[in-house]
């Protein structure tokens, strides 16, 4: 129903890596968070011995700041890092979705029972690719990511 699959034998995949999660706690208003991931995934024997697998970016990272005025409004903002990955078992250099950076600003504030809220995510309004396929004999998708786009919301509790 789906076409052709080519199916691909491997002994075993190897998944290797190192995370973290930091908070800094700068003052009562303001907050640091630092998280990110380096790993190393790859193919251990068979056809793709040593080759990194596909949709594996190998680093990924996102830097957050709070800012809360003790009152009625807060403010944070995230810088996120992708990094590069192959979207073939191969690892061909043309088929590799780049890696990125996005940058988010959001804001709330508060009067009384009313919140206003608002995000604006890839504020620097970055072009890039989330996501490749390849589906063989040249056949190979890119899906982009969005571009700026604004969130409002407004809550009124009863």
């Amino acid at each position: 129903e789906e076409g052709q699959y080519t199916y691909n034998q491997a002994d075993k995949t190897v998944h290797r890596g190192i995370e973290f999660d930091i908070d800094f706690i700068l003052s009562n208003n303001i907050q640091l968070n630092w998280n990110a991931a380096i790993s190393h995934n790859y193919f251990d024997g068979g056809e793709f011995d040593n080759k990194i697998l596909p949709k594996y970016p190998n680093q990924l990272c996102n830097l957050t700041f709070k800012y809360n005025s003790g009152e009625n409004v807060n403010i944070h903002s995230t810088l996120k890092y992708v990094g590069k990955q192959f979207i073939d078992n191969a690892n061909m250099d043309a088929n590799v979705v780049d890696s990125y950076i996005l940058l988010d600003l959001g804001m709330n504030y508060t009067l009384g029972s009313l919140t206003i809220s608002g995000k604006v995510n890839n504020l620097l309004d970055t072009l890039y690719v989330t996501h490749g396929e390849d589906w063989g004999g040249g056949w190979i998708a890119y899906w982009p990511g969005a571009t700026r786009n604004l969130y409002l919301e407004i809550k009124y509790h009863l």
